[in-house]
């Protein structure tokens, strides 16, 4: 079963790799780039239209996605997923892959009821999750 998106609120991913000595910001931009993944190599965090490489002092890289919406998003990065572990990059125990939720137009009341939920299932969701050192 497929999960369905509401795809008029944006999302974003940060993908974290594994410190390698063969692969730089500019190598990783390139092979993304040759997919026909519009991504560049920089220093900054600012949201763009792009998927940014950036240097990460605690893991290696990390690639930082654009403002994705539904399902053409979650293509996205299973593309730029897909590149990765094709030029050779890895996981390990201090990487990770965060998401962002566009919650700007949620009311105090659904906010505080998203908390609510979370904290609820918060040990079964951090159970998923390998810990990291």
């Amino acid at each position: 079963m497929q999960a369905q998106f509401d795809s008029n609120r944006g999302f974003g991913v940060e993908i974290e790799t594994a410190r390698t000595g063969r692969h730089s910001t500019g190598t990783i931009a390139a092979a993304l780039t040759a997919a026909g993944i519009d991504a560049y190599a920089t220093h900054g965090h600012r949201t763009d239209r792009a998927w940014k490489v950036v240097p990460d002092a605690s893991t290696g890289s990390e690639i930082v996605s654009p403002i994705l919406y539904g399902q053409d998003g979650l293509d996205q990065i299973k593309a730029v997923c897909t590149v990765l572990q094709q030029i050779g990059l890895k996981v390990d125990r201090s990487t990770g892959l965060h998401v962002h939720h566009d919650a700007r137009d949620l009311t105090a009341r659904q906010f505080a009821s998203a908390m609510y939920l979370y904290a609820k299932a918060e040990e079964f969701v951090n159970a998923l999750l390998p810990s990291r050192m």
